[in-house]
Formats: C-alpha cells, sequence, structure tokens
C-alpha cells in the first residue's frame, strides 16, 4: 500500500500506522516486526510509549522481542534520557517475567542487559534461566552457559544449571514410558538396548548357529574381531579386567589369573552355582550402571564424570527411544535352530518324537531351504523340551508337541530327559526304546 503513495504521504502513514501498532498490536506474537516499524518510523515518543507497554505486560511477550526492543532503544536513542529511563523501565520486569521457553532469547536478552549494565537484571534472569529454563538442546543450553559467563555470573548459578542437567541426565524416561502404556512400568526400568554392531571374539558361544540367527532376527550385525588381537576390541577387554576387579575377586572360590591372586582354599570356598553366579553378576550390573565413570561425561559438562545410566538417558533425550516389546514369534526366532528330517513317523530329536496332523504333506519331503541335505529348520527350547517349532514352507514357525506331553504336565530340559533315560535303560536291563 506504501509503494502507491508519495513519500511524503508514506511517512504519514506509517508514523499513523506505528502509534496504533504501538497501543494496539499484540506483543506475544508481533513484537520483533514492529520493533523494526517504529524504528523506521523515527518517531521516539511512540517508541517511548510502546517502551512502557510492553514492560507492563512483559508476561505476555518473548525474551526475544523484548531484546530486541533493548537493543533498538540502546542502538537508535542511546544518547537520550528517555531512552535510558525506557530501558531501566522495561530491564527490571523482563528480567522477572518474560517467557523462557527459547533459549537462544534469553541469550539474547542476557546479551542485551549486560550491554546496558543492568546487573540486578542480569542476575535475576540468569537464576530464573538456570532454575527453569528447558534444557532440552545441547547447543542452546551451551549457548546459555556461555552468555552466563560472559555476564559474569556467578559460580552459584552456572553450578545451579550444571545439577540441573546431572539430574535431567539421569532421569531414565520411564515416568513417560510407562503412560504409554501400563504394562511399561516394569520394563521401563529396565531400558534394553539393540545395538546395531556386536564386536566378537571367535568363542565358539559367538559364532554358533543359535547366536548368529539371534542377531539377524533383532537386525544386528555380527563384527568377527581378528583373530589373538585383543586391541580390536579393547572396550570389551576393559569390561572383562572391570568385572574381574571389581566382581569376581570378591568373591568365594575366586582363582584369580594366576597363583599369586589365588586363595589358599578356592575349591573348599567355591559354593555358587551358574544360576547363582548369574544373579549376582545381574546384582552387581545394576549398582555398575550406577557408578560414575571418567570415559562418560556430557558436551556441557565436560568435567563430570556420568553413570551409564545418565548417558543413555542423555543420548535418549536426544535421538529418542520407542520400546517395542518382543513379541512371543520373535522370541521363538530368538531360540537355539537344529536340523531335522520329516519322517514318517514325524520329527526325531534324541529319541524324543514330536507329531501333528499338519505335517502330514511335508512327511518323507525335503526342506525348500537349500544346503541344508534336505533337512528341516527345527526350533527348540533347551529348557522345556515338550514341544518344538518347525518352519513349514509358508515361513511361519509352527508348534508341534512331543507325542506324550499330555502325560508331561511340567517343563523339563535335556538334563532331565538324559537322565531318566539312564534310569530307565537300568530298569529295563539296557531297553533304551522301552
Amino acid at each position: 500500500m506504501l509503494d502507491l503513495l508519495s513519500q511524503s504521504q508514506a511517512k504519514a502513514a506509517l508514523q499513523t500506522l506505528a502509534a496504533r501498532a504501538a497501543t494496539h498490536v499484540d506483543l506475544s506474537t508481533d513484537l520483533l516486526s514492529l520493533v523494526v516499524c517504529l524504528k523506521d518510523a523515527g518517531r521516539k515518543g511512540t517508541l517511548e510509549a510502546f517502551a512502557a507497554r510492553a514492560a507492563a505486560q512483559v508476561e505476555g511477550t518473548t525474551s526475544e522481542g523484548i531484546a530486541q526492543l533493548l537493543r533498538a532503544l540502546r542502538e537508535k536513542w542511546a544518547e537520550e534520557a528517555w531512552a535510558e529511563e525506557a530501558v531501566q523501565t522495561l530491564t527490571a520486569p523482563a528480567a522477572a517475567h518474560t517467557d523462557l521457553q527459547d533459549l537462544y532469547g534469553v541469550v539474547d536478552l542476557l546479551s542485551e542487559m549486560t550491554k546496558a549494565g543492568k546487573q540486578n537484571a542480569v542476575q535475576v534472569l540468569a537464576t530464573r534461566a538456570a532454575e527453569h529454563a528447558p534444557l532440552t538442546d545441547a547447543y542452546r543450553v551451551g549457548a546459555l552457559l556461555s552468555q552466563l559467563t560472559e555476564a559474569g555470573q556467578s559460580d552459584a548459578v552456572r553450578k545451579l544449571l550444571g545439577r540441573r542437567l546431572v539430574e535431567q541426565v539421569g532421569a531414565l524416561p520411564s515416568q513417560r514410558l510407562a503412560s504409554l502404556d501400563s504394562r511399561l512400568a516394569g520394563a521401563a526400568a529396565r531400558p534394553v538396548v539393540l545395538p546395531e554392531t556386536i564386536v566378537v571374539d571367535r568363542g565358539k558361544v559367538f559364532v554358533s548357529r543359535a547366536f548368529t540367527a539371534a542377531c539377524e532376527s533383532l537386525g544386528i550385525s555380527i563384527q568377527p574381531a581378528p583373530p589373538h588381537a585383543p586391541t580390536a576390541k579393547g572396550i570389551v577387554e576393559r569390561t572383562f579386567g572391570t568385572i574381574n576387579a571389581l566382581f569376581c575377586q570378591r568373591l568365594p572360590g575366586y582363582t584369580g589369573s594366576d597363583v599369586t591372586r589365588r586363595g589358599p582354599d578356592t575349591e573348599k570356598d567355591a559354593c555358587y552355582s551358574v544360576t547363582q553366579l548369574q544373579d549376582l553378576l545381574d546384582e552387581w550390573l545394576v549398582h555398575y550402571h550406577h557408578r560414575p565413570h571418567e570415559g562418560l561425561w556430557h558436551p556441557m559438562m565436560p568435567r563430570k564424570a556420568l553413570t551409564p545410566n545418565q548417558t543413555w538417558a542423555a543420548l535418549v533425550a536426544v535421538a529418542g527411544y520407542v520400546p517395542v516389546p518382543l513379541t512371543g514369534r520373535d522370541y521363538l526366532e530368538l531360540i537355539p535352530v537344529r536340523w531335522q528330517a520329516i519322517t514318517a513317523a514325524g520329527i526325531r530329536i534324541h529319541h524324543r518324537t514330536y507329531d501333528a496332523d499338519l505335517l502330514a504333506p511335508h512327511r518323507g519331503r525335503s526342506s525348500p531351504v537349500a544346503g541344508r541335505g534336505g533337512k528341516w529348520e527345527i526350533h527348540y527350547n533347551p529348557h522345556d523340551v515338550r514341544q518344538v517349532w518347525v518352519r513349514l514352507p509358508d515361513g511361519e514357525l509352527t508348534e508341534i508337541p512331543w507325542i506324550h506331553r499330555d502325560h508331561v504336565h511340567r517343563p523339563f530340559d535335556e538334563r532331565t530327559w538324559q537322565h531318566i533315560r539312564t534310569q530307565a535303560i537300568d530298569g529295563n536291563h539296557g531297553d533304551a526304546e522301552q
């Protein structure tokens, strides 16, 4: 519209528009553009009135808008008494009530207050920001810390912000997860991480079919370390050292790495089963994840050692975390696998026969999986051998029961089966099948 008017008419219209805007514009949304308009209009009386209005309604304004207004007053009318009075009128309520959601705006406002020499207002705003400003963006928090230092704020204010960072970093997202689904209330306290890659040595368990199949089903790549090269997996070796130093050597029966580190009666003191040792290790791991590590630190607190749980929570806050519980089918994919033929009698494993009517079309036939000699993919639970699962041509794992399962009402494992078989053989004079 102003393009259609003469220069004098445009100037008069701009001044009229500025005067109306100063008294009627919404300070919470249009403050930045209004400051530019008032500066261009060159009407100090209008800007003075506007500054007074902004001071009276500062709770509805943004910190960036107040910073822009202070900058306009300082740069355009720095030598005039009314501008200094307007700055004085504006800084105190702005420091006490301006919005803190935009940390960059808070940093800008602190900078303008510092340049204006309003140290009391700087102290008030800095303390408010340290206590209540959102700390979700590391770069903005870093800018705030730098500005606090530049503004000459006391260590107390910066330590206050540091304590909030530590508390926030250490807060696992359990409440948020539990609010999504009540069933996650227990699991949220024990977050499960699915890594992208696992670096392993060449131990049998790590190159076994069960381990590689489990990683494949979860989308985890396996990176075997070169043989006889501990430096290729330094983090793993360091973990072994930590477990030995902080866990194993504190247990009775610890044999140590050589005789100089061994107790006098290790065999006599050995009193834990493998299951009990696993329970003790699980309990120790809980404490380990709450133990500060010198190698873990936050970019905003480089001198503060963090715990693994605190680091995990910090990364969750940045990268996000969507808990996807494993389904029953997922667990079936993770249990051990073997390859067996489907005979006329069904599937035979360790003298047990598994059979069901749905195997009828596949009896005596080869599996469609190449390279397995016609055998079928069988998943089994070593802790409960009453049933197995076979992968049929449709790709699904289908449960096949042991033919005597209806007579056994409790789970039993392979060791129990072998013991019962041995007793049966002895009692039937070597007739294993009987």
